[in-house]
């Protein structure tokens, strides 16, 4: 799985199933061992960096944008702003140069 979602970083580890949970939720229920576990939550960030670049990009949805990072975050923007400073797999702008 990790070399599939390196190879394929845009690839949305984010979406729901027709139930409302995420890949995550289904690992935990499923009984995922902790390394499956882990390898999805950095694909989770790393999809998150690449949603948050996109958006900075279109500038079409900023409320979507402030939410996903204060999300990325932990809410606290300001003392981890390394979210801002992350260029993704595939591109050569990162978030703080496509806002």
């Amino acid at each position: 799985m990790e070399a599939l979602l390196a190879a394929h970083p845009r690839v949305d580890v984010t979406l729901l199933t027709k139930q409302g949970t995420t890949a995550l939720q289904v690992a935990a229920e499923e009984g995922a061992t902790a390394e499956f576990t882990a390898a999805l939550q950095v694909a989770t960030s790393r999809f998150t960096v690449q949603a948050l670049t996109s958006l900075a990009r279109d500038g079409s949805d900023w409320p979507q944008f402030k939410a996903l990072l204060s999300a990325k975050c932990g809410g606290d923007v300001a003392t981890n702003l390394t979210a801002l400073n992350e260029v993704p797999a595939g591109r050569k702008w990162g978030v703080l140069h496509q806002v």
